[in-house]
């Protein structure tokens, strides 16, 4: 059996996984409209959350797309794409400084309590969990989903810096 390159198992890879950032994108978008139009308002930072998860995981299936095609060598624009994902990092920024202000939304709205309809917990680990992912995109790799990054983890003792990190920083996608 054919050993495949660095090159070629890179791009299997990505072949399948912006298609699973999408799909993840889709369930989570699909979850977020059935638990707001079950709560409504009471869920406000939840739905808030689960949008910015989704915003985020919509970033990441174009990134991880725009890869496969760079590696098979289609044409991309990359300073214009370089330019959309430097932009989608400020308003993610700007999205997390939102999220004290959607906390305090959900306890006004809430009679100034936080009682069990709020949904309290699901709502912060949503918010958390896009937290995480903007980290995992635009600072450090977070998810280590093969053998040659849990070696790296391993070898290194730190995190590795986001594939999307070191391609604004270079310039290239």
């Amino acid at each position: 059996m054919e050993k495949l390159t660095t090159r070629d198992r890179i791009i299997k890879r990505l072949s399948w996984y912006y298609k699973v950032e999408g799909i993840n994108a889709i369930w989570i978008f699909a979850l977020g409209v059935y638990l707001c139009l079950k709560f409504g308002i009471h869920a406000i930072l939840l739905g808030y959350g689960i949008a910015f998860v989704v915003f985020i995981l919509i970033q990441g299936t174009h990134y991880w797309r725009l890869k496969f095609f760079a590696l098979q060598g289609k044409p991309i624009q990359q300073e214009q794409e370089l330019d959309r994902f430097k932009k989608f990092k400020t308003i993610n920024e700007i999205l997390i400084g939102l999220i004290p202000v959607f906390v305090l939304l959900q306890w006004y709205i809430s009679g100034k309590g936080f009682a069990e309809d709020n949904h309290l917990v699901w709502a912060i680990l949503a918010n958390v969990f896009a937290v995480l992912e903007h980290i995992n995109y635009y600072y450090y790799q977070l998810t280590y989903d093969n053998s040659y990054d849990v070696k790296y983890l391993l070898h290194n003792r730190k995190l590795k810096p986001a594939s999307l990190k070191k391609d604004i920083r270079d310039g290239r996608i």
